[in-house]
Parts: structure tokens; sequence; C-alpha cells
């Protein structure tokens, strides 16, 4: 059985958080308010790979970008403990833990990804994670990234790194290893499970709102971006509006159960 367990990383400083983190993690917390919450930071999530996988724990640490580490680090986890993994900015419509079914359970996706790692569930010890970490490092070795990492005046050597990134830990590998896993999957469907912020339905158990945040390199890159585009602008202010220029969402006026995709 799948314990009853929710786990999310986020920034220790909650000023750090995207805005729409706090919208999502209301509706994790009111969903499943009878379950063990997990909320891990970096030093968490440190401490948890020394104690629990201290053979590791040295190559996990010499990864090359701190997204490979938040990626392998959620594996771990369900790993370790299992339960249900869901990503920060994740709003949840519905308890959804009795849609889950067998051992593993992940979210289907769209384009060229068969799944995304936004959100997996699983019984503690399924060796699926450990070939979904296995998978990682032998990516992290030999693929690298462009030197810029996530630069934001070269956009397309950024793309390229974002599409490696969700190749080398990311929804990429996850569905790599789907297709090799010799074990049932489940997966939960796209049309309930939706990954389109602009979209409702009451059907809806969860809405993936997209906010790009992926580890310290993106936040690092933020605070570039709005140093030289406006010195002023606190970084939540910004955080709005770089999400509004990338989805149309006013996080000032949105509501989450409208839809805004006609």
């Amino acid at each position: 059985m799948i314990p009853k367990i929710i786990h999310q990383t986020a920034y220790e400083n909650k000023n750090e958080w995207h805005p729409i983190w706090m919208h999502c993690q209301k509706s994790v917390l009111k969903q499943f308010e009878n379950f063990e919450y997990k909320l891990w930071n970096d030093d968490d999530l440190d401490n948890f790979v020394k104690e629990k996988y201290p053979k590791i724990y040295e190559e996990y640490k010499n990864f090359p970008g701190h997204i490979f580490q938040l990626d392998c680090v959620r594996y771990l986890l369900l790993h370790y403990y299992g339960g249900i993994y869901i990503d920060m900015d994740v709003y949840c419509y519905d308890n959804f833990y009795n849609e889950l079914k067998g051992d593993v359970n992940l979210v289907e996706s769209i384009g060229d990804e068969l799944v995304q790692n936004s959100l997996m569930a699983s019984i503690p010890n399924h060796q699926f994670w450990i070939d979904c970490y296995e998978l990682c490092k032998y990516r992290v070795k030999n693929f690298k990234l462009k030197p810029n990492f996530l630069a934001p005046e070269l956009q397309i050597e950024t793309d390229e790194n974002n599409n490696l990134v969700r190749f080398i830990s990311g929804p990429l590998m996850l569905s790599d290893c789907l297709k090799k896993s010799k074990d049932p999957i489940y997966i939960l469907s796209y049309k309930l499970f939706n990954h389109e912020p602009l979209k409702y339905s009451p059907q809806l158990k969860t809405k993936h709102m997209q906010s790009g945040m992926w580890g310290k390199e993106i936040k690092s890159n933020f605070d570039l971006i709005k140093m030289r585009d406006g010195q002023n602008i606190p970084l939540n202010e910004y955080y709005k509006f770089a999400y509004k220029f990338k989805t149309s969402i006013d996080l000032n006026n949105f509501d989450f159960y409208k839809d805004y995709s006609k």
C-alpha cells in the first residue's frame, strides 16, 4: 500500500518562493489534511541523502547542477519512504489518493514526454526509483550542459540546456525508465491531472501551474534579469510579472476555478 505521506521540496526562506507556490501548497494541505506532510528544504535533502544513501552521497553532491540533485532526490524520497511527491506549483482540487493503483503511479504528459515528474506516488523500496537514479547518474556523466547554463541573453542555448535537463534527470528520463520497466506502472490521466494552467473543469484532480522554478540556477537567473530590468522591483512582484509574461496569468486576480483557455 502507498503510504499516506506527502513530499514537497522548497527553499527554506518563504520570501524566495514563487507566489504561485503559496496558493498550491495551501491546496495540498487542505486536500491532504490527514496525511503526514514533509516539506524538505535543501539542507534537509542533503542530510537525507547523506544519512540514508551514504554510498552515493559524494556523486550526488558532485552533480553539475542543483536541478539534477532536486530531480534525483525526489526519486530517492519515494524509494525510501514511499508516498506521494507533488511539485510546489501543482494545485490540488481533490484528494486523489483513491485514484492511485498498484505500486507506482506517474502522471501522463503530452508532446515528447510520456510522463511528468511533477507528481508521482509509490510504495517504499520499489526498484523503479533506483533504476531512475542510475539512469540519471549515467546521463549526468555522459551528456554535458553548455557552460552558460540558463543564461538569459542566449535563449537558443538556454532552450537546448532546458531540453537536456529534461533528458538527463527530468520527464524525458522518467519516460525512458517507464519504457524499460518490467513492472506495471499506473498512469494517471492527463485529463484529470492537467498541465495547462489556463484550463479548468470540475473533473480536475490537480493542475500543474508551470512556475518554471528549477532549483538555484533558475532563481539566480531571475535575480540577474530582475537587476537588469528594474533593480527596485521586489522579487515576489518580479515573479508575478515574469509569470504573467509567460502564461498570461495575473496572479493578483486569478481564479483557480475558472477556465481561461477559451
